[in-house]
């Protein structure tokens, strides 16, 4: 019989890694929270072609996680989002159904969420500052409260719901693990591989080549970049503060991530460096813009 396997991670913490490589490992079987016209169901195939039909532009997003919302909603705790705050539910015991938690460095995840905002329901800024500090508006999905005073809190109430489902997991006979996202990038196989040798499986799976966003950069860019802790040279005095004074530090302190010191750090970026982080935070194509300069300049 297959390991079931349900996982939960935040946003930008390398789901959609993971969930790849659980699929492709012998003996392992995800559990997804799939949708009703994904499971054959007609009136929700009909209302989500009715949707690509008329609703056009932004509004489409809002029609669609909105369905999406309702799966979550009618289908739990089976099918509760990847992106969840988790609730502990003993169908995960009496289905034996494991759980794995992705977890990330509060400071690098707070600089991916600011080029990669997904499910932001906000105007992009290009200011690390102000995204930081600026309320948070969740999907009913999240499991969280509707409007949140930071991004930071999205980590602080996901991380503190995977602390407490693994708790009444392990005093309910479940079985959790964590998949911390420095580990994972650093050597793929070998962590999963960890997590799930503690389900009882002895097995490696077989590992990415490249990453399944950045555009598909190498495997070994990505681990250069995080091993030199590279993310850190986006990083100013101002907004380690920031970030400081809004996590929840028993939990940070819990999962074993270091304290910054906003004193290591300059008051600002250099200009091109703060320009391109600005370009990626409004997702705009720097290269491009430089490209074009550079012809003009040169007619």
């Amino acid at each position: 019989m297959d390991l079931k396997i349900k996982l939960f991670g935040e946003r930008n913490t390398a789901t959609r890694a993971v969930k790849q490589m659980l699929r492709e490992t012998d003996g392992v079987t995800l559990v997804n929270s799939k949708r009703p016209d994904e499971l054959g169901n007609v009136e929700w195939a009909n209302l989500v072609a009715s949707i690509n039909l008329y609703i056009q532009d932004d509004w489409r997003k809002v029609y669609m996680d909105a369905l999406r919302d309702n799966v979550s909603h009618y289908n739990a705790p089976l099918a509760m989002w990847k992106h969840a705050a988790p609730r502990w539910d003993e169908t995960f015991v009496t289905q034996n159904v494991h759980t794995i938690f992705c977890v990330r460095n509060p400071y690098s995840w707070a600089l991916s969420m600011a080029r990669k905002p997904y499910h932001m329901k906000a105007r992009r800024t290009d200011n690390f500052l102000t995204f930081i500090k600026r309320p948070w508006l969740t999907e009913r999905r999240d499991n969280t409260g509707i409007i949140l005073c930071s991004v930071m809190d999205l980590w602080n109430k996901k991380l503190r719901a995977y602390a407490e489902f693994a708790d009444q997991a392990e005093l309910s006979g479940g079985k959790t693990a964590y998949v911390r996202f420095e580990d994972f990038v650093a050597d793929p196989a070998s962590t999963l591989a960890n997590a799930l040798a503690g389900f009882g499986v002895t097995t490696t799976p077989k590992p990415i080549p490249k990453s399944t966003k950045n555009h598909g950069k190498p495997l070994s860019e990505l681990q250069k970049y995080y091993e030199d802790e590279e993310w850190r040279k986006r990083l100013t005095a101002p907004t380690v503060a920031a970030i400081n004074e809004l996590l929840d530090w028993p939990l940070v302190d819990q999962f074993c991530y270091e304290r910054l010191d906003a004193h290591d750090f300059p008051e600002k970026l250099p200009a091109d460096q703060q320009q391109a982080f600005a370009y990626e935070m409004m997702n705009l194509n720097r290269k491009a813009e430089l490209d074009l300069r550079r012809i003009t300049y040169a007619s």
